[in-house]
């Protein structure tokens, strides 16, 4: 790849990327209200939240109509950045202005400690940039459904299910296709530029960023200071299980930013009474149902707390609550919004209903024994794979491997929150301590309570298995289940912390350490994980980790002898963390060094600087990007294997590649997602009978593996029929199927 063709793909991300900004800068414009208007982090919520609606909504009607293409989307992004500078010009709006007054500009100049709490937030955001744009993606559901969908649209240009995922007989596969998929639908568009995939998890950058200001804000509307809702947001940001999901198309993560949103924006709202806020409370919740299926409980309660905020503003105001704040533009602020919770939130739900009877696809809908939703999977079956169906509180081995789980996914920033919150009672009680605004702490309980109850009955939160296999580390994995309720365990904890007032010097300590150990023990988990299951063949790091209970001493002794070839990068990580945070402390006992620093910054940016400046930015953003790719494509062959080149280099992307047995089949698509994949089990126990859906359907090769047992492979037939050195089949690319991905080839191509 030459510099010119990546300079012309960063182009086209550019395009994509930027294209919405001035229609949710015009939308952010129409706000009045002076405090909001200059809150940055409100003003850096909003932006996101309406560019993440304009960017899927993009997607969705692209996909519609069949043309979910580059070409498509490019010829999209123009029409909306034109129409958003053609309206900025029509009501006089300088939106390079507005930028950088509402974005840009602080109200309130950040403290020494608060800028070590912003340091601990920006060097975690920074690892993980250069994590999403160096490392391949390496967890097991991403490689498995995520990716390949996704793959399957690029090439297709639809939104169409993939055989794969249906009627295979195993439950818990056949409602993948029927899932709601607004999350890939935005990470698909990141990979269109540059046809890989480069950047097709920075929208989970984005979406950390906003589940951080939902936070803050959230507490900030509580009452809490904002160093504690600042350390709050840091402490949520920072664990460690939060920060795997970012380079992961797990979208856990996302959800939960989105469900902290929308209860944001009601509780904004319930205050404000403007439009924008209602817009961007239907817009965060609209994402939110088009994420997740979940969302169909989650999705209740902030409704249920705009509710009550509603009716308690009723009481105190009369219908004096409904001579809304006037905006410009209203009508089309609040249409917008409308358009948007129904694009983005049923989408998907109509889709299903249309093409499978069923909004929610393959499971069964039952109201007081009346069906109302005919599907193969119920909700009592569905109900035995959580928590509260298999956890028991008086076992002291659930509470053992829970405990384990919760060390080492959650650490520190949990435990700090969770400690904090439970000294709320304390806080209550205290009648020198006053709470600012007891009914919103309420209802913000009520929403706590309510994810917490969400997650342990939420399906999968225990096992994966029917009938249901006893607790293990699996459910140290499915902890990402719980992440809203980690999110609101912050909004909580600040309250508290404002009232108890724990030392400046405290918080920004714990913040640091959290901070650093959080990317740490991501980046030794990754390492693991790659060893145990990619290096290894098939393995879990859970059931590494899970040996800490029985073994710690052997644990310890495996862990060491896996991180030891990677240990360099670990250390590595810690002493940027240690001189950067040196150099930001050194500064702070500096203050002619910071008159030099501030006032050198300020005539770099003086006008006559500008062209110097955003050339060097431009090359900078370039050469970075370059080598970023560079550096993925050595990792791709590190970890995936040549799979990659032996494709690219032996088959067409004409040529139709099968495969069966294989939670991977992302890897079969190729670099450029262009090989067309197709699943190919045999619907038989006859060879000859499988040989001709091989020839009916043109595929000429079949690629197999890792084998895992739970796939129940010894009972197949598959493996034997291609091993056969005397059968119809040729290995031809890799070792064993039982470590890694084998390609087989038929010696009598179809025709």
């Amino acid at each position: 790849m030459s510099i010119l063709q990546h300079l012309w793909e960063l182009t086209l991300f550019l395009i994509i990327f930027l294209a919405p900004l001035p229609l949710c800068l015009l939308l952010l414009s129409s706000i009045e209200d002076e405090d909001r208007s200059s809150d940055l982090a409100y003003n850096w919520l909003a932006l996101l939240i309406c560019w993440c609606g304009v960017e899927v909504s993009i997607g969705l009607i692209s996909g519609f109509f069949g043309q979910f293409f580059l070409n498509s989307v490019i010829g999209l992004e123009a029409i909306v950045f034109f129409l958003g500078i053609a309206l900025a010009l029509l009501l006089r709006r300088n939106l390079l202005s507005f930028f950088y007054q509402r974005l840009l500009v602080l109200k309130e100049p950040f403290r020494k400690v608060e800028v070590l709490v912003l340091f601990s937030i920006s060097i975690t955001g920074l690892i993980s940039l250069k994590q999403l744009a160096m490392r391949v993606i390496i967890d097991y559901d991403s490689l498995w459904y995520h990716l390949p969908t996704m793959a399957r649209w690029y090439q297709e240009g639809a939104f169409i299910r993939l055989n794969d995922f249906m009627q295979t007989g195993v439950w818990t596969t056949d409602q993948i296709t029927f899932y709601p998929y607004n999350w890939e639908v935005l990470c698909t568009l990141f990979v269109m530029p540059f046809r890989e995939d480069f950047l097709v998890t920075l929208p989970n950058l984005i979406a950390w960023l906003i589940l951080g200001l939902s936070v803050y804000l959230l507490s900030i509307s509580l009452g809490a200071n904002r160093l504690y809702s600042m350390a709050a947001s840091a402490l949520v940001l920072n664990i460690p299980l939060i920060i795997q999901h970012i380079n992961s198309l797990h979208i856990d993560m996302p959800f939960a930013a989105f469900f902290m949103a929308s209860l944001f924006f009601a509780v904004s709202y319930s205050r404000s009474c403007t439009y924008i806020d209602l817009s961007l409370f239907f817009i965060a919740l609209g994402m939110l149902l088009g994420i997740k299926m979940s969302a169909v409980g989650y999705g209740a309660l902030p409704i249920l707390a705009l509710l009550m905020l509603i009716i308690r503003k009723l009481f105190k105001s009369g219908l004096d609550i409904f001579k809304i704040k006037q905006v410009r533009l209203e009508a089309t602020v609040i249409t917008i919004g409308l358009l948007g919770l129904f694009l983005l939130g049923g989408y998907w739900y109509l889709k299903n209903w249309i093409e499978a009877g069923n909004p929610l696809g393959d499971i069964q809908v039952k109201v007081a024994n009346v069906l109302l939703f005919p599907g193969s999977m119920e909700l009592s079956k569905l109900r035995e794979t959580n928590l509260a169906s298999l956890f028991s509180f008086t076992n002291p081995a659930h509470w053992k491997v829970l405990g384990v789980q919760a060390i080492v996914r959650l650490q520190l920033p949990f435990f700090i929150l969770l400690f904090q919150s439970l000294l709320l009672p304390y806080l209550l009680f205290n009648k020198q301590r006053k709470i600012q605004d007891p009914f919103l702490l309420g209802v913000l309980l009520v929403v706590l309570f309510g994810t917490g109850y969400l997650y342990w009955t939420t399906p999968f939160t225990g096992t994966n298995h029917l009938p249901p296999v006893p607790i293990t580390s699996y459910i140290g994995q499915q902890a990402r289940f719980a992440i809203p309720f980690m999110s609101m365990l912050g909004v909580i904890a600040a309250a508290v912390a404002t009232g108890v007032r724990p030392r400046p010097s405290v918080i920004a300590i714990i913040t640091l350490v959290s901070s650093l150990l959080g990317f740490v023990s991501s980046t030794i988990f990754e390492i693991v994980r790659i060893s145990t299951a990619f290096k290894g063949g098939v393995g879990w790091a859970s059931k590494l980790l899970d040996s800490f209970r029985t073994s710690p001493a052997d644990a310890t002794e495996k862990l060491f002898k896996i991180i030891g070839p990677e240990i360099l990068d670990v250390i590595i990580y810690i002493l940027i963390y240690i001189i950067a945070l040196s150099l930001v402390i050194w500064s702070f006992s500096r203050k002619q060094t910071q008159k030099v620093l501030f006032s050198g910054i300020s005539k770099i940016f003086q006008k006559s600087n500008r062209f110097v400046l955003v050339s060097v930015l431009i090359a900078l953003v370039v050469t970075t990007s370059f080598i970023a790719r560079e550096k993925r494509d050595g990792d791709r062959q590190e970890v995936y294997g040549g799979i990659y080149e032996y494709i690219a280099t032996n088959l067409n992307p004409s040529e139709i590649l099968g495969y069966s047995l294989s939670y991977r089949s992302y890897l079969f698509y190729g670099k450029h997602w262009q090989q067309k994949v197709r699943y190919a089990a045999p619907q038989s126990k006859s060879l000859p009978q499988w040989l001709n859906e091989l020839n009916q359907n043109q595929i000429g090769y079949i690629a197999v593996g890792p084998l895992e047992e739970k796939m129940g492979w010894r009972e197949k037939n598959e493996i034997p029929w291609l091993e056969n050195s005397s059968g119809p089949f040729k290995q031809v690319f890799g070792q064993s199927p039982q470590k890694g991905q084998v390609i087989y080839q038929l010696k009598d191509l179809p025709t």
